[in-house]
């Protein structure tokens, strides 16, 4: 994506800060501004791509990306990393790390907002010759600041609600319950009735159908987590009267029959549907590693065949699987104000981490200790309860679900020379297997295998290394899929109690058929979703806001409490909370982040810290 300086740039350094017009930087620093910009459709193109890259840009330092930063405070991941790899473990402690901690994750999900804000605002400021582009970049437009507020307020609440280029002075925080989900909502409704069920379809835009998807994610946690909705296969949510604006004309009201209208959409279009094995969403299944990993390999040594079949292969970024995903390009730069943004630095942190091994000795030659994953700073590693609940559900189905193993290396069975490190700490021997860096030991074109620190995108077709020169921190190109066809299946049967939806997700991993229930579509999502970034606000919506000692999401999270970890190379430590416990901590914050104390400060009483951050248990201490 490209990035572009113009008034695009300015909105963003006046909304991305604080949102509020004391903090403003009102300096014109091109002659470009709303009288005379956008002024072709080629301009709004350009202001789209920005909106896009900010996603990229959260991803810059991982641990402020939602679908990174989510699966840090859920039950299924522990923060991990080197002992002095703070932020991460306060995140997964629902603790504090200094603060500043949240700050690029405000003023980034602002500047997203902004950029839209320009944009919807500025659409007619020429006259267009294609109506058809002009409503599906408008409703691009609305879908991104949609999806922007909706992580900004799950990430921290009440926050302000700004859908001007003009900004009010003060701008205090509203209501997310009452005024910005309605918004949000009827911004996903006005997305989805602009855009023309073309474009967005595979290409990194969002289109009519991500719109539909996203809908129904942002409703389902609304009516959850703010309405207590409990089960809602049963709940008669009461209807969600939509802000007048263009694109809600025809829908005033949004009911839950709507939202379950727009998934039936996605299904009923036929642009979109799950590949044909699960492991064939990861990018270890890729042409030139698959031939020697070992997972993947017959007794005969050659490709198995997955469940469609077929041997298993990669289906590639933007797959047909995908409706919405984050890409990346080799664009990434050290000296950017978010250094390293266009790569995939999720997949950095996911890989297993590489030090000293318990003998003492630098495990240099990690390509024989890791083999086919490539190095990372192993943060996030999965929790021992994931591995073992899932255990427990095949025992008791008497299945063996093929997606565990597909999305979690167990170090000690899977990698022959692995050894736990001695600079890392808080884990228990597993990893992250379907974000992991990946490695090939056959190139294509007859190419050299260089170093360790070479992936496997370093030798595809393509591709080339990152301009960056550091191969191991900067070649990562994979999408992160934001909503996958899997989803919209799983939403509908959580929606209506029909298990057909739930069952093609089933045997597409090999699975017989099972009768719908609430407890049976929860296990669902946590296995097919893993560490995708879903699970903690799926833990919140099914809890509510008024969650106790005894509500799904704290039991879940104490449940970690007490499991046994590796720490510095050592066994024999038990997982603890660092201050107190996982359910006191949530309990006290309903689990939303401490808004920033600069821009709480600053806003002089128009923003309010959020409940549970001014205690000596919400502080981070070092207990490694």
């Amino acid at each position: 994506m490209k990035k572009i300086f113009s008034i695009i740039m300015v909105a963003c350094l006046l909304l991305g800060v604080s949102g509020c017009q004391d903090r403003l930087d009102s300096v014109d620093y091109t002659e470009a501004n709303t009288s005379n910009y956008p002024s072709s459709s080629k301009d709004v193109t350009n202001e789209l791509a920005a909106l896009y890259a900010v996603m990229d840009q959260l991803q810059s330092g991982p641990e402020q990306a939602p679908w990174y930063a989510n699966e840090l405070m859920s039950d299924d991941c522990y923060g991990s990393g080197g002992t002095g790899d703070a932020v991460e473990k306060a995140i997964a402690h629902l603790t504090m790390y200094g603060s500043t901690m949240h700050d690029a994750a405000w003023k980034l999900l602002f500047r997203g907002i902004s950029r839209a804000n320009l944009t919807i605002s500025t659409i007619d400021n020429f006259a267009w010759s294609d109506k058809t582009k002009r409503n599906q970049d408008l409703g691009e437009a609305y879908f991104m600041r949609g999806l922007y507020y909706f992580w900004l307020t799950q990430y921290f609440g009440d926050v302000p609600l700004i859908l001007t280029t003009t900004v009010p002075d003060p701008c205090p925080q509203v209501s997310a319950k009452d005024a910005i989900y309605p918004q949000i909502l009827s911004d996903f409704v006005s997305a989805k009735n602009l855009m023309d069920g073309v474009t967005g379809v595979q290409d990194g835009h969002a289109g009519k159908y991500a719109a539909d998807a996203m809908l129904a994610r942002a409703w389902m946690f609304y009516v959850g987590f703010y309405g207590n909705a409990g089960e809602l296969a049963q709940a008669q949510p009461a209807p969600i009267t939509l802000v007048a604006q263009e694109g809600t004309a025809s829908e005033k009201t949004l009911t839950k029959q709507n939202v379950i209208d727009a998934l039936k959409e996605v299904v009923s279009a036929g642009k979109f549907s799950l590949v044909g094995d699960f492991r064939d969403l990861w990018q270890y299944t890729n042409h030139l590693t698959r031939v020697d990993y070992k997972y993947l390999l017959d007794d005969n040594g050659k490709v198995k065949n997955g469940v469609d079949g077929k041997p298993l292969l990669w289906a590639g970024n933007a797959n047909k699987e995908e409706i919405f995903e984050v890409q990346y390009a080799n664009a990434s730069s050290w000296s950017a104000e978010y250094p390293m943004a266009f790569s995939n630095e999720s997949t950095l942190y996911w890989g297993p981490r590489i030090g000293n091994d318990i003998t003492g000795t630098y495990s240099n030659g990690y390509r024989a200790t890791t083999y086919p994953f490539g190095c990372g700073w192993g943060m996030g590693t999965p929790s021992q309860n994931i591995w073992d609940d899932w255990t427990a559900q095949e025992q008791a189905d008497g299945q063996t679900d093929i997606r565990k193993t597909a999305s979690i290396i167990d170090c000690a069975a899977e990698l022959t020379h692995y050894s736990h490190v001695t600079d890392c700490c808080e884990e228990c021997g597993l990893i992250v297997k379907k974000f992991a860096p990946v490695l090939c030991n056959t190139a294509a074109n007859g190419a050299t295998i260089k170093d360790d620190n070479s992936t496997w995108w370093a030798y595809e077709t393509g591709y080339s290394s990152c301009s960056n020169g550091n191969s191991m921190q900067g070649d990562h190109y994979e999408d992160t899929p934001l909503i996958r066809y899997a989803d919209v299946l799983l939403m509908l049967t959580e929606l209506t109690g029909d298990p057909s939806y739930m069952n093609q997700v089933r045997a597409r991993a090999g699975l017989s058929p099972k009768p719908y229930s609430w407890t049976n579509i929860q296990n669902e999502r946590r296995w097919e979703f893993a560490f995708e970034g879903l699970r903690w606000n799926d833990l919140r919506r099914w809890s509510g806001i008024n969650a106790d000692k005894n509500s799904l999401i704290c039991k879940a999270l104490d449940a970690q409490a007490g499991k046994p970890i590796w720490v510095n190379g050592k066994s024999g430590y038990t997982l603890k909370h660092m201050t107190s416990s996982w359910s006191q901590r949530y309990i006290e914050t309903k689990g939303f982040y401490p808004k920033p104390s600069t821009q709480v400060s600053l806003s002089n009483g128009a923003l309010k810290q959020n409940e549970g951050w001014n205690t000596p248990d919400s502080q981070y201490k070092t207990i490694y």
